[in-house]
C-alpha cells in the first residue's frame, strides 16, 4: 500500500479534514473581545518589529508572498506600519534570547517551529490564549496541524504561519534514462543514487555541516526514519532512544552511500541546508531530503521545473515509507511586546484562511487553515501536488515536540555521523557515545 503523497482532489481532501461545507466561504478568526479590537484599530499610528528571515527584496516565491500579506495588512491596518527585520532561521532562537535578556524582544516574530521549546522554556514569548478565548468549536478545529504542537502547559505559545513536511526530492528525468523511479525503499535510493552519480553530479545528498545549520537535516532524518521502524528519537523521559538497532540501520545507510555506493561524497560533512538546495537547483546533485515549502525556490533552476518531483522518504521496506514530519515557521509574540493587541491584530491576519490561502498560491507553501483549501484555486492542476502533501500530512504525520537543548541534540547526531563516515568509527560505539551525551546533558 502506498502511504506517501497521493493525487487527490479538492473535494475529496475537504472531506477528509471535516470541511464539508464548502460553499460557505472562508472562516473568521477573530477571538479578540470587541473592547480590545476597538482599541487596537485606533488611528494612533504604532510601528510593529517583525523579525523573519525572508527578505522582502528577494524575488523568491516565498518572499514575495510575505510582501503581500504585510500590505494587506497595512491596507487594512494603515495605523500599523510593520518593520521587517531580517534575521537569519538558524540564530533566531539565540538572538531572541539575548534580545530577552536586555528587555528589547520584537513584538513578533517567525520562528522555526523545531526551537519553539527553547523559547518557551527561556521565557522569550507569551501566551496567546487570552486572543483566542472567543473561538468556537469549529475555530479551533479549522487547523491542519494538532494544537498539542504549540501548546506547553496547557497554553498556546504560537501558531504556525505555514506547514513543510520532509519529502524525497529527485530528478525524475535522471532516475528514469537509469532505469529508476521513485525510490521507496533504502535498497531503491541506493542503487538508484549510484545509478546517477557521475564525476560532476552526487547522486544523493544529507547536508551534515554543523557550525549554520547545528545538524537539522540529519537529526529530522533521523526522526523520519525511527518512526518507519516503530520507534521515537526520544523515550517519554527524553532519554535517548536512537543508540540500538534502527539507529544503527540509518546510520550504516549514510556510510554505504559514501563508501559502498560511492553516491555521496565525504564533503557532505561542510553542505548545510543552503548547500543542498544550491546543489539540486544547480544540477550538482539528483537527489537530497528537504522540506515541501523549498522546492519551487529549486525548481526555478536552470532546467529544473517539474523534472524535480517529490515523493516520501524512504525506509527499510518499499510498502512502509517514512511518516510525515511536520514542521513550519510559527508566529509568536516577543515578551516585550509593545503593543500587544496590534502584534495578535498581525498574528491573526497572518493566520486568517485569506492569507494563509495566499501563501499557497503564491509561495507555494501549505497553509495551515483546512478553511484555506476552499479558495478556487485549489481547484487548479498547480495546487494537486500540494493537496497531496496536505493528505499526506492528515494520514500520516505525528506529533512531536522538539526538546529544548535540540540544537545539542542534533549536533551530537550529526558529529556522530560524521564520524562514522569520515573516520569509519564503529557506528554502536558513536551512537552509544552520543546517547551516553545528551542523556548528560538532558538531565
Amino acid at each position: 500500500m502506498n502511504h506517501g503523497p497521493q493525487k487527490i482532489s479538492r473535494r475529496t481532501f475537504l472531506k477528509k479534514v471535516g470541511q464539508v461545507g464548502v460553499a460557505t466561504g472562508f472562516l473568521t478568526t477573530s477571538g479578540v473581545p470587541i473592547p480590545q479590537r476597538a482599541r487596537a484599530q485606533e488611528k494612533k499610528p504604532i510601528t510593529l518589529r517583525y523579525w523573519t528571515f525572508l527578505n522582502p527584496k528577494d524575488p523568491n516565491p516565498r518572499a514575495q508572498a510575505q510582501n503581500q500579506m504585510i500590505e494587506n495588512f497595512q491596507a487594512k491596518y494603515p495605523h500599523i506600519k510593520i518593520s521587517v527585520e531580517i534575521v537569519p532561521w538558524q540564530t533566531t532562537g539565540l538572538q531572541l534570547i539575548q534580545a530577552a535578556q536586555a528587555g528589547k524582544t520584537p513584538d513578533v516574530i517567525s520562528l522555526f517551529s523545531i526551537y519553539l521549546a527553547q523559547q518557551v522554556a527561556a521565557k522569550t514569548i507569551l501566551p496567546l490564549d487570552e486572543y483566542t478565548q472567543g473561538w468556537n468549536s469549529e475555530q479551533q478545529q479549522d487547523f491542519i496541524y494538532p494544537m498539542e504542537q504549540i501548546s506547553f502547559e496547557g497554553r498556546k505559545m504560537a501558531f504556525f504561519r505555514d506547514l513543510r513536511v520532509r519529502l524525497l526530492w529527485y530528478r525524475k528525468d535522471w532516475l528514469e534514462g537509469a532505469g529508476f523511479g521513485a525510490p521507496r525503499s533504502w535498497e531503491e535510493l541506493s542503487n538508484a543514487a549510484q545509478a546517477v552519480t557521475t564525476d560532476r553530479r552526487a547522486g544523493f545528498i544529507m547536508a551534515m555541516e554543523r557550525s549554520r545549520d547545528k545538524g537539522v537535516q540529519l537529526g529530522q532524518f533521523l526522526i523520519s526514519n525511527l518512526w518507519a521502524q516503530g520507534l521515537n528519537l526520544l523515550d517519554d523521559r527524553g532519554q535517548a532512544n536512537f543508540n540500538n538497532e534502527a539507529g544503527a540501520r540509518v546510520f550504516q545507510l549514510l556510510y554505504d552511500l559514501v563508501h559502498t555506493y560511492k553516491a555521496m561524497p565525504l564533503s557532505v560533512i561542510s553542505v548545510d541546508a543552503d548547500g543542498s538546495l544550491q546543489m539540486i537547483k544547480s544540477g550538482a546533485a539528483a537527489m537530497i531530503t528537504e522540506g515541501s515549502h523549498r522546492v519551487s525556490t529549486a525548481r526555478a533552476g536552470q532546467g529544473v521545473g517539474m523534472n524535480l518531483l517529490t515523493t516520501p522518504i524512504p525506509s527499510p521496506e518499499p510498502d512502509k515509507p517514512c511518516p510525515g514530519l511536520t514542521t513550519g515557521q510559527v508566529l509568536v509574540m516577543g515578551k516585550d511586546c509593545r503593543y500587544r493587541e496590534e502584534a495578535w491584530l498581525f498574528i491573526e491576519h497572518s493566520i486568517s484562511p485569506e492569507q494563509q490561502a495566499l501563501i499557497g498560491k503564491v509561495a507555494q507553501e501549505m497553509p495551515t487553515r483546512k478553511s484555506s483549501y476552499q479558495d478556487p484555486w485549489f481547484q487548479s492542476p498547480e495546487a494537486t501536488e500540494m493537496l497531496a502533501w496536505a493528505d499526506y500530512i492528515q494520514r500520516t504525520s505525528r506529533p512531536f515536540i522538539f526538546p529544548e537543548k535540540v540544537e545539542i541534540l542534533f549536533d551530537l547526531l550529526t558529529g556522530a555521523a560524521q564520524e562514522v563516515i569520515t573516520q569509519r568509527k564503529p557506528i554502536p560505539q558513536a551512537l552509544d557515545e552520543a546517547a551516553a551525551r545528551w542523556n548528560k546533558e538532558a538531565g
